[in-house]
């Protein structure tokens, strides 16, 4: 019995030797986190600016570890609140690992939302697969191609009936900014060799913007009888196109004559952006 509670003492003392050391351990550890300072609660930048400059005007002193500003990090960037304006998350950390968290406001001053690109007409044979990745990109001012994030928004194609079908494309880029086009989609039993060439298969325009759709013709093709080369004026063109009214609209080109230089028609779409 004796023995036992020998044994029980020091079990105690060791205990609370423990629990001593724990505290005092505890007490000279670092738990102060540092500070971020910031010069400006708004930045502007341009889209062309490499992301460093996102911590621009950002320091963090620590009161153990002093100048950690080479720490900083950009954490998340959001949604945009309006066109080309997001909140950047900064976070720092000292060496204990206690973090700093800061936000302010981050303004693209030169930021357009995504653009398609549209290399050639959207064509397809009656049969086979309609794949948009070969002729359709889009182009972030930010992120640069994010042709991946295309979708169908509404519409739908039967690549096993002729036909012209209207579809929406649309993408979204990470700050949450959505842009769609109107697109004519052609499914033929034949071979699709338009006759008529275009500079461009998608144009955008500024609001009250000049635009002469025979400009975007860069060829014609020739006469199926006397090989005489088509003019542009033998051209025609049916659908508007209002520059003073933002929306995407859509251009048919084809020959007056079709028996004489092809009966396939081109299509231009034209998007006319907000100021």
């Amino acid at each position: 019995m004796r023995y036992l509670r020998i044994g029980i003492v020091l079990l105690f003392i060791a205990a609370l030797a423990l629990y001593v050391l724990t505290l005092v351990k505890d007490l000279h550890s670092d738990h102060t986190p540092p500070v971020i300072n910031c010069s400006n609660d708004l930045l502007e930048l341009s889209v062309t600016e490499d992301e460093t400059k996102l911590l621009e005007g950002l320091t963090a002193s620590d009161d153990r570890d002093g100048d950690v500003s080479q720490n900083i990090m950009v954490s998340s960037l959001s949604h945009f609140t309006e066109k080309g304006v997001c909140k950047a998350n900064y976070v720092v950390f000292d060496k204990a690992h206690n973090a700093a968290f800061y936000t302010r406001t981050v303004h693209y001053i030169d930021y357009r939302s995504p653009r398609f690109v549209i290399n050639e007409p959207l064509s397809y044979r009656l049969g086979s697969n309609v794949r948009f990745s070969d002729s359709v990109g889009v182009e972030d001012s930010i992120d640069g191609d994010i042709s991946q994030n295309i979708k169908i928004a509404s519409g739908s194609i039967s690549n096993y009936a002729e036909g012209v079908y209207p579809i929406r494309l649309e993408v979204t880029n990470r700050f949450g900014d959505k842009s769609s086009v109107d697109v004519m989609v052609v499914v033929s039993a034949r071979d699709y060799s338009p006759t008529i060439e275009l500079k461009h298969y998608i144009v955008y325009l500024k609001k009250d913007a000049e635009f002469d759709p025979f400009a975007e013709i860069s060829g014609t093709g020739v006469s199926r009888t006397n090989g005489a080369k088509a003019e542009v004026s033998d051209v025609q063109i049916n659908g508007l196109v209002d520059t003073s009214e933002a929306g995407c609209y859509s251009l048919v080109y084809s020959y007056k004559q079709k028996e004489l230089f092809g009966s396939e028609e081109v299509y231009l779409t034209v998007v006319v952006e907000e100021d």
